[in-house]
């Protein structure tokens, strides 16, 4: 299969990308910053600097993959910003967009220049990345974090529900805490990714996971505790 990815540099996006590629897959990818091709070690693996943020470098990548027949099967969309948006008690609205342009913009300019495509052959997976920050916040100081993840999920619930009688499938995937080794809560960025990769090829249609279940059954379990109680013991 041909698979695109945001956010290919670094974190799960990374991740992802070398287990696809593991598994014999065509990588695009794309990220903010420079990287090396030859950093995965596989011939299949191509990248762009891109800033999904800017709809024009979005749309110039868009248009070299196509140049180069390159219509991905499987976009999954990892790109993402965790922007503090109250610095010593103030409050930046251009933090808070940040979070919005990366996290929400930055999917749906993806998903335009895609979705034409994809509906054209009646076939495809539209996939975003997205967090357990949508049922309980609990890191403090960004106030639009989980606002434009909530955001990004509802847009995809919608697509979804659009698109349903076609052969695009939109999925969400609520990622709990992740870091390169598994900690007693989270997941390791090569556990989450073998379980993200599992379900976009298991032909499952549900449109929204969250991955480790084990967390987000903790989390669903934190609603309950008193906010008083809950912001001075648990809130990052």
């Amino acid at each position: 299969m041909k698979i695109f990815i945001s956010g290919a540099s670094s974190g799960l996006g990374l991740s992802l990308a070398k287990r696809f590629l593991h598994n014999g897959d065509i990588v695009w990818g794309t990220g903010r910053r420079e990287f090396k091709i030859e950093d995965t070690g596989n011939e299949n693996f191509r990248y762009s600097r891109c800033d999904t943020t800017q709809k024009e470098e979005v749309k110039n990548t868009f248009e070299d993959m196509v140049k180069k027949d390159f219509i991905p099967d499987v976009a999954v969309f990892c790109a993402g910003s965790a922007a503090e948006d109250i610095i010593e008690d103030k409050f930046f609205t251009n933090r808070f967009e940040e979070n919005f342009k990366v996290n929400l913009f930055g999917v749906l300019y993806w998903v335009e220049f895609l979705l034409p495509l994809f509906l054209k052959r009646n076939k495809g997976i539209l996939a975003a990345v997205s967090s357990m920050s949508i049922y309980v916040e609990n890191h403090s100081k960004r106030i639009g974090y989980s606002a434009s993840r909530i955001a990004l999920n509802k847009t995809f619930e919608n697509l979804h529900l659009e698109y349903l009688n076609t052969g695009i499938h939109f999925k969400i995937f609520n990622m709990g805490r992740m870091k390169e080794t598994k900690d007693i809560i989270g997941t390791s960025y090569l556990k989450a990714s073998a379980s993200i990769i599992k379900n976009l090829k298991s032909g499952k249609h549900s449109n929204v996971f969250n991955i480790p279940y084990t967390q987000f059954l903790l989390t669903k379990a934190v609603s309950f505790i008193p906010e008083k109680i809950f912001r001075t013991y648990l809130r990052k």
